[in-house]
């Protein structure tokens, strides 16, 4: 199965702390999923945790339904945090590497 590979997400912020008063476990479980991925090159990880906005942003930017479930919004922002972490942006040599061929192809037509 050597096409196989996963996706590791690391949770966004909470409120853990906020509402025990004792520090959240997620940045733990985060930190091992990292460890993960970086020991095999199948497996992938997106750190939302750092990536994504910080809990009182989240809040404020209607992203969360509670302390922890993401609405609609929140789940398209945290989407494009992980879609913008596993997919870069092209480059211009990238989009150099794609435009000269077809531009070779229509010259020669």
């Amino acid at each position: 199965m050597a096409d196989l590979s996963f996706t590791l997400v690391g949770m966004y912020q909470d409120d853990q702390e906020t509402v025990t008063g004792l520090p959240s476990l997620l940045p733990g479980f985060a930190e091992v999923e990292m460890q993960l991925a970086a020991a095999d090159p199948q497996i992938s990880f997106v750190d939302l945790w750092h990536d994504a906005p910080g809990y009182l942003a989240a809040v404020n930017a209607g992203y969360l339904a509670d302390s922890v479930h993401p609405t609609a919004a929140g789940a398209d922002a945290y989407s494009r945090t992980i879609m913008a972490a596993l997919v870069p942006e092209p480059t211009l040599i990238g989009l150099a590497a794609i435009l000269l061929p077809l531009i070779r192809r229509r010259r020669s037509i």
